[in-house]
């Protein structure tokens, strides 16, 4: 039988390093795992060839060139891949959409050949809404990605599928995507650490620098803070895109300036439970340093109302752009999207035989 996979994706990196665990013994319990489980939606593909094939490579790289599989943060621990996103070679990304068949996969995208020089082995995607464009990781062509807290809640978008794979113990790490909430949403949905990265922090390239004019990035969901922080450090910086890099190192070991934001106004509140839980938090960074600097809702309230119009406005003009210039059939898309697209701008009519 497969063992049972280490608590982070740290601990399985550090299993297979020192030799108390193979990269293709983690790929096997993953791989039960996802069998498992599949009831909860959260694989939209998998590759189970494509997983063991990395994980013996790996195994192999520990033996043959220890000193350089040494210096991969995540050798042999394996992850899935968003499907959504710059591509993955030999995964059939389709954006949740019919529009696309999954067949073949594209080259690296610059983060995904940075996510291999990591050591990490892929073997599938995840669940992802229709293009992203919802909180909740329910395509049309399914599957319905559930929370394995609760299946009878969300596990969120747009990565949802993503972070239910890491709720439910299927990988300890996976790659995720962010543009207004895709990374964190789920992330608090199913208890998982999600960072959106900062403009201009990670690789988008090639063909992919400017996503949504920069409102877009990538990055990881994981089960602890020092996963998140490991997989950013390694992951992030030289992204060769049209803004400048992100200095992101400099203040590692500095006290940190922190906005803590408790009221959320009328429109937007938050409960009660969670006003405690960042209250907490704030108290914990206060002991160790930090200064925290509350905000007030009526000083950011414009500028969050601005902020949400034109993320509007971004999404859909970016989707109807997208959908003109590849002459998709957009009467075969989901409503949200066919109503996002209309909004965008004009796009070409429905083919005969859909509506």
């Amino acid at each position: 039988m497969p063992r049972k996979p280490p608590a982070d994706a740290t601990d399985v990196a550090e299993m297979i390093r020192f030799g108390q665990l193979t990269a293709a013994e983690a790929m096997q319990s993953s791989l039960a795992a996802a069998a498992r489980r599949s009831g909860l939606g959260a694989i939209a593909h998998l590759d189970e060839e494509m997983g063991m094939a990395a994980a013996r490579a790996a195994d192999d790289e520990r033996l043959a060139a220890p000193r350089r599989f040494s210096a991969r943060p995540f050798g042999g621990v394996p992850t899935l891949a968003k499907d959504l996103g710059g591509p993955f070679a030999g995964l059939p990304v389709t954006g949740g959409s019919r529009l696309f068949q999954r067949r073949g996969g594209k080259a690296d995208s610059e983060l995904a050949a940075r996510f291999r020089a990591a050591g990490f082995c892929m073997f599938g995607l995840t669940t992802s809404p229709e293009f992203g464009l919802s909180l909740a990781s329910e395509p049309a062509i399914g599957p319905i990605c559930r929370n394995p807290n609760d299946p009878t809640r969300t596990a969120g978008g747009s990565s949802g599928g993503a972070a239910a794979a890491v709720a439910a113990g299927i990988v300890a790490i996976a790659h995720a995507t962010d543009a207004g909430g895709s990374i964190r949403v789920p992330a608090a949905c199913c208890g998982l650490v999600g960072l959106k990265p900062s403009r201009g922090a990670m690789p988008a390239g090639p063909s992919f620098g400017n996503h949504l004019g920069g409102i877009a990035s990538e990055l990881v969901v994981t089960r602890s803070a020092r996963d998140t922080a490991r997989a950013l450090e390694s992951l992030s910086g030289n992204a060769r895109g049209p803004f400048p890099d992100v200095g992101m190192h400099a203040h590692r070991h500095r006290p940190l300036r922190i906005g803590l934001l408790a009221d959320t106004g009328a429109r937007w509140p938050t409960g009660a439970d969670r006003l405690e839980a960042v209250e907490a938090v704030a108290i914990t960074l206060e002991k160790e340093g930090h200064r925290i600097v509350r905000l007030d809702w009526s000083d950011i309230e414009t500028t969050v109302e601005a902020s949400a119009r034109a993320f509007s406005d971004i999404v859909a003009v970016n989707l109807a752009r997208f959908v003109e210039d590849l002459n998709l059939d957009i009467g075969m898309a989901e409503p949200m999207t066919q109503a996002v697209a209309a909004y965008g701008g004009p796009c070409p009519r429905p083919r005969s035989g859909h509506r």
